[in-house]
């Protein structure tokens, strides 16, 4: 069985999950430009924790060199994915057009800077690692443009969630952002090492931003509580029992390990459906009041409307009416000169009306 490191494992958890539902979120709607977008993001963070897996399990030099150019030029590119990611889902990307082109542009300087010895000396022993990067005297741009991004993105949710009577969308920013703060806070760690000399203890929590925010695409009835703390733990199990497997001492070990990783898997997976299906009756329900209470004020609105009408009618008619009433009376008495025997029935009948 092969041997990791709990660090090691989070990287390959994380770059999983990250091709996973990335993969799972575009071909659900892959039309949809949120979805493309987040597929991109999810890329880059798979191919970014793949390659940091690939510098600190590797014993060679050369190997943890080709893996950390890798990750670079992945890494750069996360924080500006989802910038722009963040302005389609607030549905502002047009008014911060210009303002986007420019962080792209940067981050292109940054990836040819990569590859330069200004970016990166080498690799060093660092922090329990074997091999981890020391950097170049322009290394400081990229964990300042890593946290530009992130404060950029944390502004516009603040300042969207302000002007916007949409619950829904605040119901998206609350959760976006605060995987944002776990994954980007997280990812954020693996710059101490080579500015602080700590150590990247943050990695570990990557991976539950990638799925929150998946979820937050799929799902149209956003974070339902419930259903979202089923799903954690579900998976956090699930995690937990995958983990375990790299961590088992033999085959025999790895064996029961994967039996209970698969079934716990297959009854977490029967338990989320349970709690969803429970969750859309219940949502069945309260649209079919919400329908009823829809068609109850349309009917009151009808009532109202045939009152007017009455009133309106009876108000038109009364005038004419009275007019016709008078004339008859004044026919009857005479005062036009005298009626005909014949007319005098008639003439009574409209009177007395």
């Amino acid at each position: 069985m092969f041997s990791f490191t709990p660090f090691e494992i989070s990287c390959l958890v994380t770059s999983l999950v990250s091709f996973l539902f990335g993969t799972f979120t575009f071909l659900n709607n892959t039309k949809e430009r949120l979805n493309q977008l987040w597929f991109w993001v999810s890329f880059s963070t798979g191919l970014w924790s793949l390659a940091l897996f690939g510098v600190v399990y590797s014993d060679d030099y050369l190997n943890a060199w080709m893996w950390q150019k890798v990750l670079d030029s992945s890494a750069i590119f996360i924080p500006v994915l989802f910038l722009t990611f963040v302005l389609y889902l607030l549905r502002i990307q047009k008014e911060y057009k210009k303002r986007i082109f420019g962080f792209w542009a940067f981050a292109i300087i940054l990836f040819v800077l990569s590859f330069t010895s200004l970016f990166k000396k080498g690799m060093v022993y660092k922090m329990g690692f074997n091999y981890w990067v020391e950097p170049g005297p322009l290394y400081f741009l990229f964990p300042l443009f890593y946290l530009i991004c992130f404060l950029q993105s944390i502004y516009l949710f603040f300042k969207i969630n302000k002007k916007t009577d949409d619950n829904f969308l605040k119901k998206q920013i609350k959760y976006v952002a605060l995987a944002q703060v776990v994954g980007f806070g997280g990812g954020a760690t693996n710059f101490f090492p080579q500015l602080f000399n700590v150590y990247p203890f943050g990695n570990y929590f990557v991976a539950m931003y990638i799925f929150f925010i998946s979820y937050t695409i799929l799902k149209h009835h956003l974070f339902n509580v419930k259903v979202i703390a089923t799903e954690f733990f579900s998976w956090a199990i699930s995690i937990i029992l995958l983990i375990r497997i790299f961590l088992s001492k033999n085959l025999n070990e790895g064996i029961i390990n994967i039996f209970i990783f698969i079934a716990v898997s297959i009854f977490a997976i029967f338990l989320v459906r349970s709690v969803w299906e429970e969750v859309r009756v219940r949502e069945k329900v309260e649209q079919l009041a919400e329908d009823l209470a829809a068609a109850n004020e349309r009917l009151k609105e009808l009532d109202t409307a045939k009152s007017e009408f009455v009133t309106i009618a009876s108000h038109q008619l009364r005038t004419p009416l009275t007019a016709i009433k008078g004339y008859s009376s004044m026919l009857l008495e005479g005062t036009y000169g005298k009626v005909p025997a014949y007319m005098k029935k008639p003439l009574r009948h409209i009177y007395v009306g």
